[in-house]
């Protein structure tokens, strides 16, 4: 089985892809031995995943949340990384992102608006949301297959929806709820993408998974919409890919890629030597 590891472009590298398909995850922020043992090569220090963080003068702790698994199709070892930090969610403007039992964030304060017209958003459990917490609860959300409608609960004597994640467990190193969660063999919709880096003048070429969007693993359901609209969005681009958007998984091939991103170059300049062309 082929590993996701960094590899320089002047050596042997294992095949990367890129592009929507199924990722099956296995483990949650495994230790450094558990880890050895999947990617079948040694680790030499544990993991970091709880570090100490300060900003404006304020202290909290950041989270890094590793799923590891495998997609299947191709029989690559990957990972998603989340980040969390233990500090509230606000926006610019000020306004704090709220989170509720359906996994539904927002940055409308006065909850009682979403249901002006139509009952939709459960507002009674409904708190401060953890910076980074709405994202990896989407990830459980699609992976899971949690039921998130509303109208499906009766509201009535608990029958109501408590989709949260146990945050104070997992900022005190205890990950041991979400590993439980990977070990039922489900599949989830992500997007693979390819970051490119120079060290000493190699170029090396990492896969890495858009940890943004999120698709139910539908066999059903064709086209990958909902991702694809999340990778070309304004605020939500994947920063730093270099590969084409693909709904199919596809192999990276760098040479097809400088010859792509050549021609894409060629194609602009003459657009800005005559800017009539069509």
């Amino acid at each position: 089985m082929n590993n996701n590891v960094k590899t320089a472009s002047n050596v042997t590298t294992f095949k990367k892809y890129y592009g929507v398909g199924s990722f099956q995850p296995l483990m949650v922020n495994p230790s450094a031995k558990d880890l050895g043992a999947f990617l079948n090569r040694q680790i030499p220090t544990e993991p970091q995943y709880i570090t100490n963080k300060s900003m404006d003068g304020k202290e909290f702790k950041g989270l890094r949340i590793d799923v590891w698994g495998v997609l299947p199709k191709v029989d690559v070892k990957t990972k998603v990384t989340f980040w969390l930090e233990g500090r509230y969610d606000v926006a610019k403007s000020g306004k704090t992102k709220m989170i509720n039992g359906q996994g539904f964030a927002t940055y409308v304060e006065d909850l009682s608006i979403l249901n002006k017209n139509k009952n939709w958003y459960f507002t009674d459990n409904a708190r401060k949301c953890l910076k980074g917490e709405d994202t990896v609860v989407d990830f459980f959300v699609k992976l899971m297959n949690w039921e998130t409608d509303l109208s499906k609960f009766t509201l009535k004597d608990g029958d109501t929806p408590q989709i949260f994640l146990p945050v104070e467990k997992l900022f005190n190193g205890d990950f041991t709820d979400l590993q439980k969660l990977v070990l039922e063999n489900k599949t989830i919709k992500v997007y693979c993408g390819i970051k490119s880096r120079t060290v000493d003048n190699n170029t090396y070429y990492d896969m890495e998974i858009y940890s943004k969007a999120f698709m139910k693993d539908n066999p059903n359901k064709k086209g990958a919409k909902e991702i694809i609209d999340a990778l070309m969005g304004e605020y939500s681009g994947f920063s730093g890919n270099i590969a084409p958007i693909s709904e199919t998984l596809e192999e990276f091939n760098v040479e097809e890629i400088q010859t792509m991103k050549k021609e894409i170059e060629t194609q602009s300049a003459d657009i800005a030597d005559n800017p009539f062309a069509f």
